[in-house]
């Protein structure tokens, strides 16, 4: 059994891609118990690779376009507390497993729905898309990149595993946190949710100074010369964020400028002067390797810290307390000072490999799990054991 906050809470997570799976691991992670609900083809489970958010979870495959696979799921639901559907509008009602269906069988149950676009709309709520996509019609993208270059995004990062999974998780932890409500229905859009996680560089561009020239040129977005990525000696990277001034200050020393050279420099903030500035700041980061800069930046007050590579965060002393090394993998754990959970590191390479012993737990018969096999409802091709 799981331990952690979450500790009896039952998830039904119905298979879709990152967001879903992450919101998911996430509730897994804190105690949850997350059985996913895979597809079954003619009968048949699937060996899958690598399926990287699956650790900790169960496994069950059914065939949800059939009446009986649909009932199978109903029941679940009986015994269940939340469920993860991540499938367009529509999809859940058309197959008969809608909130309304659920909460008919289970009015406690909580019911997240993630979308990219949202259940309604105009144009959008019914199209397919990608965290691309959902930063784009946010808004979120246009703060994003060079000046003088197209907007740049940060992979799946931003409108998929906060906007899409952590928002979706917290929607879910709320949910359970209010225990005088019945047909719970957690909403949870990309794109909408995004756009939340953008409040306050909204904000500082409509309201503010700090965000007000065109992308590239503003300073924290690649604009200025103490927010920046430097190139060191042995070709890698170190970080600065010397946004206050009495952190720039003592950087400058750091750094190896003399005192006479700091009293020519402009002002910190003088925007015509943060291109040549970059120019001297990268001068000096390519006098020393990554490495060495590092030690250099160590305890001292200057908002400085080296780029990692990821195949270097379990090596880095401040770091690898954070990562879960096995089968080769890097797996991050969550690390919050109330609760330091020890994740089950165990990722799903089976699809439906559970389907036999949670359906005998959930009340289902010996004779009822021969007919569903029979009729291929669930996977035909296990060895469980009834």
């Amino acid at each position: 059994m799981s331990d952690g906050p979450l500790k009896g809470i039952v998830v039904l997570e119905f298979q879709g891609l990152a967001p879903a799976p992450f919101c998911g691991m996430i509730l897994r992670d804190f105690g949850a118990r997350v059985i996913r609900v895979d597809r079954v083809f003619n009968g048949e489970a699937q060996s899958l690779d690598f399926d990287v958010l699956s650790r900790g979870k169960e496994t069950i495959a059914v065939d949800l376009k059939s009446k009986a696979g649909v009932e199978v799921v109903k029941r679940l639901c009986k015994n269940a507390n939340v469920i993860i559907e991540p499938y367009r509008p529509g999809v859940m009602e058309k197959l008969g497993l809608s909130p309304k269906d659920l909460h008919e069988v289970n009015r406690k149950l909580i019911y997240a729905r993630l979308t990219g676009f949202g259940q309604t709309g105009d144009k959008y709520h019914k199209m397919v898309g990608h965290d691309i996509n959902f930063l784009a019609l946010s808004g979120m993208l246009s703060l994003f990149g060079r000046s003088n270059d197209k907007p740049l995004f940060p992979g799946n990062l931003l409108a998929d595993m906060a906007g899409g999974g952590l928002m979706c998780a917290l929607g879910i932890l709320l949910s359970l946190l209010d225990k005088n409500n019945l047909d719970k229905i957690v909403d949870c859009s990309m794109m909408s949710s995004v756009s939340y996680l953008g409040t306050f560089p909204y904000l500082l561009k409509l309201h503010t100074d700090l965000l007000d020239q065109p992308r590239g040129r503003n300073f924290i977005d690649s604009g200025s010369h103490y927010y920046e990525v430097y190139q060191t000696k042995d070709n890698k990277y170190i970080t600065v964020g010397a946004i206050e001034p009495h952190f720039y200050e003592k950087l400058l020393v750091k750094m190896g400028f003399t005192q006479d050279q700091i009293k020519q420099f402009p002002e910190q903030n003088d925007k015509s002067s943060w291109e040549s500035m970059k120019i001297e700041f990268q001068k000096q980061f390519l006098t020393k390797t990554r490495d060495e800069w590092e030690q250099v930046f160590i305890n001292s007050e200057c908002c400085v810290a080296p780029l990692l590579e990821v195949e270097e965060l379990k090596k880095h002393p401040h770091t690898r307390q954070l990562i879960m090394d096995s089968e080769n993998s890097i797996k991050p754990q969550p690390n919050l000072s109330f609760y330091q959970p020890k994740p089950n590191n165990t990722l799903i390479k089976i699809s439906g490999l559970n389907t036999v012993p949670v359906l005998k737990e959930f009340g289902f018969s010996p004779a009822e799990i021969d007919t569903l096999k029979s009729k291929k409802i669930i996977p035909v091709n296990l060895n469980s054991q009834l």
